[in-house]
């Protein structure tokens, strides 16, 4: 790892002594997650931010173009992911706001006109690769449209094998990522990216530990702050609006927070509220604490780290560690459905 990265390490743990009461901090680490872990998950969100708003945004016609003759075939592709950015934005926006966060920024834009149509989204290559990758990966497409639940909708056989797709793509990626610097940086950002927004990995473990309880159902209550998207009242006495994407971390939480006998106990409940605080935590150093300077912490990392500090960060920090290539039978897709359900609902 770059001596600029460690630096911004060693800045990280330094916000968090600063800006935070310390009875507070030793309160949110006496659970699953260490402060190395913790700083580790912080700084992948800072390169996230760091290298999307590095890239150029360009028309979605720049990345399938069409002229007035143009293919047949880009054309319909161009317009069925335009129909679907339009669904999936939409789609986004109504979740949240159901979870008590109104972000307008998602919502589609206005279609109706030819300029605007003409005009259409403006992204960057990472949002096209995940709007091409929720298109063309067939699991990815049903998640969104929530039929992986439904066994009368998806056979157990076409379920296997969706999952062997995903996990070959993930594979790719993987060895991909060994390719260069930026290959680095992309991957393991596109890898985060999807696995934190549609759970596959945690639904896989989960089902696991389901398999090991011999149950067929464990109440959301357990797990549901691990892949939450949601407001709460902070222990510090402020709401916070928080977003579970400690995708490596939250796997080692599966059996902390879930039972052998499935009952609640006061360390459940404790072990649960110090992680909901750690991703306060994470929320006030993505966008809540502003330096002396008028910057958030997360902007001064993008100003003063570079496309090789951010892959040798990777280099040591193994993203895709947190994937496990599926090994299904029928009672861990059924467990996977039942997971699968209860996040949508």
């Amino acid at each position: 790892m770059t001596n600029n990265m460690e630096k911004m390490r060693f800045e990280v743990a330094r916000a968090i002594i600063t800006y935070f009461p310390k009875n507070y901090i030793e309160m949110v680490f006496v659970g699953g997650v260490s402060e190395k872990e913790f700083v580790d998950e912080v700084i992948v969100e800072f390169i996230k931010y760091a290298f999307d708003n590095s890239q150029e945004k360009h028309p979605l016609r720049y990345y399938v173009p069409y002229g007035v003759n143009g293919n047949n075939d880009k054309r319909m592709l161009y317009s069925r992911l335009l129909k679907y950015c339009q669904k999936y934005r939409d789609q986004e926006y109504e979740e949240f706001k159901r979870k008590g966060l109104d972000i307008k920024e998602l919502r589609a834009k206005n279609m109706q006109t030819m300029d605007e149509k003409k005009e259409g989204y403006s992204i960057t290559p990472m949002q096209y690769f995940e709007m091409t990758s929720i298109h063309d990966i067939v699991a990815l497409k049903a998640y969104v449209e929530n039929r992986l639940s439904d066994v009368k909708k998806i056979s157990n056989t076409s379920f296997e094998d969706m999952m062997k797709e995903y996990d070959k793509n993930v594979d790719e990626w993987r060895k991909k990522s060994n390719e260069s610097d930026y290959k680095k940086v992309f991957y393991s950002l596109a890898f985060f990216t999807i696995d934190w927004k549609y759970e596959f990995e945690f639904a896989y473990l989960l089902a696991k530990k389901m398999e090991q309880l011999g149950v067929k159902e464990i109440d959301k209550n357990f797990f549901s702050i691990l892949c939450a998207r949601m407001k709460i009242q902070s222990f510090l006495g402020c709401e916070v609006g928080i977003d579970s994407r400690m995708i490596r971390s939250r796997q080692k939480m599966i059996d902390l927070l879930v039972p052998a006998d499935l009952k609640w106990s006061d360390e459940i409940m404790v072990d649960q509220r110090c992680y909901a605080e750690l991703l306060v935590i994470m929320a006030q150093l993505n966008n809540g604490i502003k330096l002396e300077n008028g910057n958030t912490l997360r902007e001064r990392f993008a100003k003063e780290t570079t496309m090789e500090d951010w892959a040798s960060f990777f280099k040591e920090y193994d993203i895709f560690a947190a994937w496990n290539k599926k090994e299904l039978s029928n009672i861990r897709i059924r467990n996977m459905r039942k997971i699968f359900g209860q996040i949508h609902q």
